[in-house]
């Protein structure tokens, strides 16, 4: 392609609005162009590297079994009545009604699809285990778009669905899914790590995210450098031990005035005792489909209260803080004083964190008052223990007692157990070995195609521009000409652009009439791995200047060493 014919609209500098080096980039580069809020318009360079991106993740599933499928992207309510998920999404579903008055939604996820589908078409064991996949427009409704392509509102999605007969074959397919995003992910040249996570609104459990390493990543990751244990803030665990500073029975309590201190920090200080000798005590509001109901949580000081895993407990609900009238309506005290001791008008849920805790201070629930020297199990009663912390960093590890640090992560692809939960639902069965109908296990396998992309840009790039990956490149050779005036390097040009496409590689050839310095900040924006420069060197000694982009190394090749250059290069790993 004659990048003069190409549209690249590249740009010296970026828009107002990009905050992360990938946005920028992918804008300056012509990759993208902004529709309006969330929407991306993909030019063609841009697509092309998306189509490596997709090419890579269809060649892997294939090999992994899976076949390809293709949903409509609009779906009708009584789908998602019968999953009752058109409820839980809320707005980021987008609703519509055609001329009929009959409501649909955009999907942002296909479950139910494939659900209703399977159940209409498998009903025999001797068709499972299957795994079906597409590569598809999704659209979620984000209230807040941003950063390009890692939060926007439509986007490109590879989702796969697998149905088995048992627990056990999903765990072979679940393995085999884990493997093949690996493969992926490496072949795109991402630096990621694996960790477990919560499944949220699509349900089931057993549940793992591929998270690309990037300081600028929405999530957060715990890590154990020492065993290599890795999860997400919503599911990780740290080994919570109390540390009671007492006698082993505890001290009687203690009713100590304390004016104005409300805070752990304020407790902290006033008691002299660090902030896992306290005892935080949270209203909580848990709003499900049939009831609200609030409840006492009960939480160790220096922790923070997990509200993924907190929902969790509570099959999915809504949970939210009380409002400070609903907290004196229960307890009798505004927030900051409020206890578990002769509370009667709500349950009190612990977390495992004060188990067995002794010597601690907790709330009154009297206004400006503690109790101190307060023990588990003696001085209250807890009706449900949970676990519901957040792990931090220097928190000791679960695993192997190593400890904890974390970074952060863009999240690019996830995987689900998802049990029977839409089996059930789309009433799903298949007659097993003895001829029995049971209904059958699924998993869950996603991947964001332009999240991966816009992760490799965040990964592969410097103050120049993009760094494309061999296997992600749009192309695998740009030809600069450089004096587009002397008919003889032109014609030599368009000759060795013509050896390399013969050769079996994608070239990209700037014969633009432009100043040298404007086409090799072109060059290295757009990020091409191999440059080949013809200019006055060609004229002085018949070689061509050659330069990998990833290190800036530049030599010098005749013709005839140019597709042996690009064969060794693309082929080493």
């Amino acid at each position: 392609m004659k990048l003069s014919m190409m549209l690249i609209p590249t740009l010296k500098d970026a828009p107002a609005d990009a905050v992360l080096d990938s946005h920028k980039l992918m804008i300056r580069s012509g990759m993208i162009r902004k529709l309006s809020s969330g929407l991306y318009t993909w030019l063609p360079i841009g697509l092309k590297a998306l189509r490596r991106i997709e090419n890579i993740i269809r060649d892997e599933m294939n090999k992994a079994g899976a076949q390809e499928i293709l949903f409509p992207i609009l779906m009708s309510k009584e789908l998602w009545d019968i999953s009752g998920r058109w409820d839980v999404f809320k707005s980021e579903l987008f609703r519509l009604e055609d001329r009929h008055k009959s409501s649909y939604a955009l999907g942002p996820t296909h479950e139910e699809a494939v659900a209703h589908l399977a159940a209409a078409e498998i009903s025999s064991h001797r068709a499972l285990p299957i795994n079906l996949y597409q590569i598809n427009t999704k659209f979620r409704d984000e209230i807040r778009p941003r950063f390009g392509l890692m939060r926007c509102r439509e986007f490109i999605m590879k989702d796969a669905y697998s149905f088995h007969l048992d627990d056990a074959c999903l765990d072979r397919e679940y393995r085999k899914m884990s493997s093949a995003y690996e493969s992926i992910f490496r072949r795109c040249g991402l630096d990621y790590v694996k960790v477990s996570a919560d499944s949220g609104a699509m349900g089931g459990s057993g549940s793992e995210e591929f998270m690309v390493k990037s300081s600028v990543g929405e999530e957060e990751i715990i890590l154990c450098s020492e065993c290599g244990y890795a999860a997400n803030t919503e599911t990780a665990k740290e080994k919570i031990t109390q540390n009671n500073h007492g006698s082993e029975n505890g001290l009687p309590p203690e009713l100590v005035h304390t004016p104005g201190v409300k805070t752990i920090e304020a407790v902290s200080g006033f008691f002299k005792l660090p902030e896992d000798r306290l005892i935080k005590s949270l209203v909580y509001r848990i709003a499900s489909e049939n009831e609200i109901k609030f409840i006492l949580l009960l939480i160790r000081g220096d922790l923070q209260v997990n509200e993924t895993k907190l929902s969790g407990h509570f099959h999915g609900a809504e949970t939210a803080r009380a409002s400070e009238e609903e907290v004196r309506k229960f307890t009798g005290a505004g927030t900051g004083f409020v206890g578990p001791i002769n509370i009667s008008a709500l349950p009190v849920v612990a977390d495992i964190s004060i188990k067995d805790i002794k010597n601690a201070v907790c709330g009154a629930n009297r206004e400006e008052y503690h109790f101190s020297n307060v023990s588990e199990g003696r001085d209250f009663t807890v009706s449900s223990w949970i676990e519901c912390y957040t792990a931090k960093s220097g928190g000791a590890c679960i695993a192997c007692g190593g400890k904890l640090s974390t970074i952060r992560g863009i999240e690019v692809g996830h995987v689900f157990k998802l049990g029977k939960k839409y089996t059930l639902a789309f009433n799903h069965t298949v007659l097993d070995t003895r001829s029995i109908p049971v209904n059958p296990t699924m998993g869950c396998y996603g991947i964001g195609l332009g999240r991966t992309l816009a992760a490799a840009v965040e990964q592969n790039h410097d103050d120049k521009g993009i760094i494309w990956t061999k296997e992600t490149t749009p192309f695998h050779a740009l030809i600069i000409t450089l004096d587009t005036a002397n008919t003889h390097v032109m014609n030599e040009s368009e000759t060795v652009y013509r050896h390399i496409c013969d050769g079996g590689f994608e070239a990209l050839w700037d014969e633009r009439d432009q100043r040298p310095g404007f086409k090799f900040n072109d060059a290295d924006l757009i990020g091409i791995p191999v440059q080949i420069i013809i200019g006055k060197r060609f004229l002085e000694s018949g070689t061509y200047e050659v330069k990998t982009r990833h290190d800036g190394l530049k030599s010098s090749l005749t013709k005839s060493e140019v597709l042996p250059f690009l064969k060794n290069f693309y082929s080493r790993s």
